[in-house]
């Protein structure tokens, strides 16, 4: 799911392509990242499905892969929250470091930290530190 995130986030580098300064980029790229894990961290997946490339291809963390926005949808609201096989899932993504953008601006490559919340059905909780790339 790390990847997920992370990927869409990259991947919506097309907003670079507006005129301004790498760190206008940057922060349009953040605030994107931020839209993501509150979307996640809420349940409220959909709200994540404009910030995610219609062309995404993502691997999760139990191997399933995800190819359109449809699939992330669906992939989240199957295992997470009301009838999901898990209660919850919050996340916190860290970038190491801002976006390496492509000289054109038009993509770029970025890494981090990550830790995943997983609340299962009956209240036990599991954290998982992560580590992502995403282009």
């Amino acid at each position: 799911m790390r990847r997920l995130v992370l990927l869409a986030l990259v991947m919506l580098a097309r907003a670079s392509q507006a005129q301004g300064s790498d760190e206008a980029i940057h922060g349009e790229l953040r605030t994107i990242l931020t839209t993501l894990q509150t979307a996640i961290n809420n349940g409220d997946y959909d709200a994540m499905l404009l910030a995610v490339s219609p062309d995404i291809r993502a691997t999760t963390i139990n191997q399933e892969t995800l190819s359109s926005r449809e699939d992330v949808s669906a992939y989240f609201k199957r295992w997470f929250g009301p009838g999901g096989y898990l209660a919850k899932l919050e996340m916190t993504m860290t970038p190491d470091a801002p976006t390496e953008l492509s000289p054109d601006r038009t993509w770029g490559l970025a890494r981090g930290t990550g830790v995943e919340r997983y609340t299962l059905a009956d209240g036990r909780t599991y954290d998982m530190q992560t580590r992502w790339t995403a282009v």
